[in-house]
């Protein structure tokens, strides 16, 4: 056997160990699934899957269990691959309670879309989708004039991150493109840098530009808090309502002719849109169910007329003798939690809630209420642990690697991404994998 072929071995023992670790942790649970493809440095479509779940702990996981490579982005191809995957690791659809995609219509067409299909399967995976449409599109531009630049070290599937970066790196590259325009070897880019170099030098899109960075800054504590694997539907809508609020004009301001004025107050209506339905599935039931569970400053939201609304939209774990159930544990609880107990008082958010119910050994006294703050932890905020993943690829898969197979490209992927996980799982543990894939012959 090739040292090459240990190696691979080796390597997929460890991610499979890293997989059931996650899957045990997840103990059978319900749980959302995170998806986002993209193409590799080969073009070869690749379709990243999370989970994001409640473990007996009470904390909030998400999870990188597989990178796989697709022929289409079909949503009949993406489901197939999706539900093949889960039912490799002894998971079920029924247990599916959220689903995060990004924006393409392929994942979130309302007829056709894979949001659409696993929810005719499951009709309580409830789905978001984030809508910058705006953004993307001119960062797209921006994208293609630092190309001609030389200054294209982001991927298309990674400028969402560094939008402030790139903005003050195309400042920087003005010059550089008159240097392309007025000596540049290539006829082409010649033509192209002037081409940018108009665009850029006209007053509409100076202004966007410099509008569009200072809009950035403003909303970077919402865009911080959704990287956060851990962060909450309840927590991300907060600052979404603060960055709404930074973002209103004046009063004081009227609109006018002149195009200044008109471009801010379309840019910042469509900034306003976007951020006013970011989530297209969770309706405002659902929302406000949510908010009612927020504990802080002892659950001044708290409202059980609310919350009785958002278990109806769960009907396969609240049924009519669990509502009733509920309705009677809700009113224990919330006296419970208002008697001032240390453990309950400085609660930042749900996700604080359902571990200080674990380690108060309450989840069986509040067991419908504690299902209930899982399924509102596990709705999706955000695809970030999926989007960065892809940013991860090109640690493994680059163009002195190109050729590495899809299965090692996915085992590598998980344990560099779980590498939290990987460091706690023990040798014998791995090697007792090793050989149990196949009888081995070593060399000696």
């Amino acid at each position: 056997m090739t040292s090459s072929k240990i190696q691979k071995d080796i390597v997929s023992a460890c991610a499979q160990e890293i997989v059931k670790a996650i899957i045990d942790d997840l103990d059978g649970d319900f749980f959302e699934i995170l998806v986002d493809e993209s193409k590799d440095i080969s073009h070869h479509e690749q379709m990243t899957i999370a989970l994001r779940y409640v473990n007996k702990k009470g904390k909030v996981n998400e999870r990188v269990i597989a990178i796989v490579r697709v022929g289409d982005t079909s949503t009949k191809t993406l489901k197939e691959t999706i539900c093949s995957l889960l039912m490799r690791h002894s998971l079920s659809t029924s247990k599916i309670r959220g689903q995060g995609y990004d924006g393409a219509s392929s994942m979130q067409g309302e007829m056709n879309g894979l949001k659409a299909l696993i929810l005719q399967e499951t009709p309580s995976a409830y789905s978001t989708a984030k809508k910058y449409l705006l953004v993307d599109d001119f960062f797209a531009i921006i994208s293609n004039v630092l190309n001609v630049v030389g200054a294209s070290f982001k991927r298309r599937d990674q400028l969402r991150d560094h939008h402030a970066e790139i903005l003050e790196q195309l400042l920087e590259s003005v010059h550089v493109l008159d240097a392309i325009k007025c000596g540049g070897s290539n006829f082409n880019d010649r033509l192209q840098a002037g081409a940018f170099l108009s665009m850029i030098n006209e007053f509409e899109f100076a202004f966007l530009l410099h509008l569009m960075l200072k809009i950035l800054v403003m909303s970077n504590e919402l865009s911080a808090s959704l990287q956060r694997k851990e962060q909450d539907i309840v927590n991300a809508m907060i600052f979404l309502d603060i960055t709404k609020k930074r973002l209103q004009l004046p009063s004081s301001v009227t609109y006018s002719h002149h195009l200044r004025v008109e471009l801010f107050y379309a840019i910042i209506d469509l900034q306003l849109q976007e951020l006013n339905n970011p989530f297209d599935v969770v309706s405002g039931n659902l929302l406000l169910g949510m908010a009612s569970l927020n504990p802080i400053n002892a659950f001044t939201n708290f409202d059980k007329k609310k919350i009785m609304i958002f278990v109806k939209h769960f009907p396969d774990e609240f049924g009519e003798s669990k509502l009733q159930e509920l309705s009677y544990q809700l009113d224990t609880f919330i006296i419970h939690m208002r008697r001032g107990d240390p453990i309950f008082s400085n609660l930042k958010g749900i996700g604080d809630l359902a571990e200080a119910l674990v380690n108060a050994n309450l989840v069986g006294t509040y067991s419908l209420m504690y299902l209930l703050v899982k399924l509102t932890l596990i709705l999706p905020v955000a695809t970030a642990t999926v989007e960065k993943a892809f940013s991860s690829v090109k640690y493994i898969k680059n163009k002195l690697r190109s050729s590495i197979g899809d299965a090692f490209l996915s085992n590598c992927l998980v344990c560099y991404i779980e590498k939290d996980i990987f460091i706690n799982i023990s040798n014998d543990v791995i090697i007792d994998c090793f050989q149990n894939m196949k009888t081995r012959r070593y060399l000696v």
